[in-house]
Order: C-alpha cells, then structure tokens, then sequence
C-alpha cells in the first residue's frame, strides 16, 4: 500500500481525534460555565441572605428605639402628672386648712369682742389690724414657697427633657454610624468577590486559549509531516 492510499485513512483518524477533542473541549467549557454560573449563583443568595439579615436587625432595633423612647416619654409624661396633681392637692388642703383656721379665729375674735363690750373694741381693732398683718404677711410667703417650689419643679422636669433628648440624639447617631458601617463592609466585601470572580473566569479563558494554540499548531505539524512523509 503507497503512502497516498494510506492518506486517506490517517485523514480519516486524523478528523476522528480532532472531533474527540472538540467534544472533550465542549465537555470541558460546559462544565467551567456551569461551575463559575453555580458560583456566581451561590455568591449571590449569600449576599442576598446577608442583606436581608442586615434589614432585619437593621428594623428590629429600629421598633425597639421607638418602643423605648414611647415607654421613657409616657413615663415621664404620668410622673409629671402625678406631680402636678400632687401639688394642686396640697396647694388646696393647704388653702382650706388656712380657711378653716382664719374662720376659727374670727369667728373666736368675735366672741371675745361681744363679751367685753365696748371697752375692748379699740382693743379689738388694734388686734385685728395686727391679725391682718400677720396673715397677709403668712399669705406672701405661702405664694413665695409656692412659686419657688413650681419654678424647681419646672426647672427639673426641663433637666430631665432635656438630658432624654441628648440621649435620644447620641442612639440615633450611633445607629446611623453602626449602619454605615455594615453597609461599607458589605459593599467592599461584594467588590473583592466580583474582582476576584473576574480574575479566575479570566484566567480560564487565557488557558483554554493556550490549549486551543498548542492543539492547533499540534494538528498543523502532524498534517505536515503526513504531507511530507
């Protein structure tokens, strides 16, 4: 058998091998796609799951701060109350108990003054004058304590207002830095993913590039070599 009639049957086997190989490198590009598309799928649900994650603690202390902040404002709001009806009752008992003692004493002062007669009346006036003097005198200094006592109670429950609301404002703040944090860590974290996800598909085309070459200057000898054999 000449070498022209061998021909015929190496390019036969020849074509054989070359197909092979083209299947087994359609094998092999399916199966890198379908495991960089799992990867990728795969990076994406965690990250996905970690930002829901993030949303939700993210909300719950929201409603937690909310509650927190209604619990201390409607507490503070029913000692205020309290307070206040505390001091308009001692304020009235107080008032009723001066009543009750100033209508004691005159109706006493009266008494007193009919059972003498005439004689004491002068008496009676100068008493009366100095009865008067004493109890507008007690009366400026009861509205003295009471107002005195008002502009503490004011003075403190504005303390208190405002202290709730420099705490109020440092949580807030707080929150926002502790979010923007999260959120930076989780944006850098996504970028070096994708970068290095880039790299590695990158680097398996390069190769299988590389392959293709040596596989078709391969191929380019051998049918050379049949030519010249």
């Amino acid at each position: 058998m000449t070498i022209l009639e061998a021909l015929p049957a190496r390019i036969d086997s020849l074509h054989e091998q070359i197909v092979q190989l083209r299947s087994e490198l359609t094998a092999e590009f399916s199966a890198v796609r379908a495991e960089g598309q799992a990867l990728g799928d795969q990076m994406r649900s965690a990250v996905h799951a970690h930002d829901d994650q993030l949303r939700t603690e993210m909300r719950d202390q929201g409603v937690q701060l909310r509650t927190e902040m209604q619990a201390q404002g409607d507490q503070l709001r029913t000692e205020m109350r309290d307070q206040d009806v505390q001091l308009r009752t001692e304020m009235q008992a107080q008032g009723d108990q001066l009543r009750t003692e100033m209508r004691d004493q005159g109706v006493q002062l009266r008494t007193e003054m009919q059972a003498q007669g005439d004689q004491l009346r002068t008496e009676m006036r100068d008493q009366g004058v100095q009865l008067r003097t004493e109890m507008q005198a007690q009366g400026d200094q009861l509205r003295t304590e009471m107002r005195d006592q008002g502009i503490q109670l004011r003075t403190e429950m504005q303390a208190q207002g405002n202290q709730l609301r420099t705490e109020m404002r440092d949580q807030g703040v707080q929150l926002r830095a502790e979010m923007q944090a999260q959120g930076d860590q989780l944006r850098v974290e996504m970028r070096e993913q994708g970068g290095q996800l880039r790299v590695e598909i990158r680097e398996g085309d390069e190769a299988t590039r590389t392959l293709m070459r040596m596989l078709h200057e391969d191929l380019v000898v051998r049918i050379r070599t049949l030519q010249h054999g």
